[in-house]
């Protein structure tokens, strides 16, 4: 009888596993606060309706951002199971790194053009604070907002159609040290940039609206005048700590993703430690919603409201 030796069990690379392992957890926690700031965004008059149409809008892009990381901790779970290390000398070609990206560049995009039309509403609410709050064209929002979706839909139907997945994410971020840290990053430093310039504008818009607020009370006093007025320092303030936000956590992308040398092993570690990257925007994420529900009065009553409802429906109580 011929006798075969035993296959070898598929080895686990524990420190790839305990990585992915974590990415996939703040990812969840990440997915599930941001759906139940989106429900609150949804049901919560916290804004004006146009603000209110651009902030479910942005919520939606960190939840896509969130999903996105999700399909990717997921595969890098799957690949921690014996999956070879990357050769040095084999670059793995850009279309077989689907999931390479920190965040892809359709959603980067997002990330500019709703703080820019925030901006926008802003200013005019500001310029126009006499009759804002009567006035109301959400479908003009709706349209701004939605045409930007459609760059990351197109990346998609395109990933569906070609179905390529990256063999081993490693190697893919192994072959992205090739270029420059401005190259790799050239998105974040530009939504950086953006958020710091927006931030700015924001400042300036809640200097200018209490300056007016001012001059109203000694003079021309209108309490309806005076409510739009206050709504705008709020929301201005708010947008400002938000960019602000944005701001940070973009330029720590910029920050962490260091050049190492070009020695093989060096470059090795620096692809093990981009993995690290990864945890950065589910972070971020976390960060964003709980900023919403602390920075807002009136979200987080409603928070309050739908968590207390939501315990006696399920212990029966009325």
């Amino acid at each position: 009888m011929e006798l075969t030796e035993p296959k070898d069990s598929p080895e686990l690379d524990s420190a790839a596993f305990a990585v992915h392992s974590m990415h996939l957890a703040i990812c969840l926690s990440a997915f599930g606060f941001n759906s139940f700031l989106l429900y609150l965004l949804r049901k919560c008059c916290a804004f004006h309706v146009h603000m209110k149409i651009i902030m479910i809008h942005q919520t939606m892009a960190v939840m896509a951002a969130d999903v996105y990381l999700l399909l990717r901790s997921t595969l890098g779970l799957w690949q921690s199971y014996d999956t070879p290390k990357p050769d040095p000398s084999v670059i793995v070609d850009d279309s077989q790194c689907a999931f390479s990206a920190t965040v892809p560049d359709s959603l980067c995009m997002l990330f500019i053009w709703f703080p820019f039309l925030l901006v926008v509403e802003r200013l005019y609410a500001s310029q126009n604070y006499q009759s804002y709050e009567n006035n109301g064209a959400p479908i003009i929002f709706k349209v701004l907002c939605g045409v930007m979706w459609i760059p990351m839909i197109a990346e998609i139907l395109a990933f569906s159609f070609s179905l390529t997945l990256p063999t081993n994410l490693q190697a893919c971020q192994y072959s992205l040290l090739s270029q420059s840290n401005i190259q790799r990053n050239a998105w974040f430093v530009i939504i950086a940039v953006f958020s710091a310039v927006f931030s700015l504008l924001f400042k300036l818009l809640e200097l200018k609206n209490k300056r007016i607020e001012n001059h109203s009370v000694h003079n021309d006093y209108v309490f309806s005048c005076r409510y739009q007025l206050r709504e705008n320092i709020r929301t201005c303030r708010f947008a400002f700590s938000l960019l602000l936000l944005y701001f940070i956590f973009f330029f720590v992308f910029f920050v962490f993703d260091r050049n190492y040398e070009d020695k093989d092993e060096l470059r090795m570690i620096a692809a093990a430690r981009r993995e690290y990257l990864f945890l950065i925007f589910p972070m971020f994420s976390l960060i964003y919603s709980f900023h919403f529900l602390t920075a807002n009065n009136s979200l987080f009553e409603t928070a309050k409201k739908a968590l207390h409802l939501y315990y006696h429906e399920e212990h029966g109580m009325f």
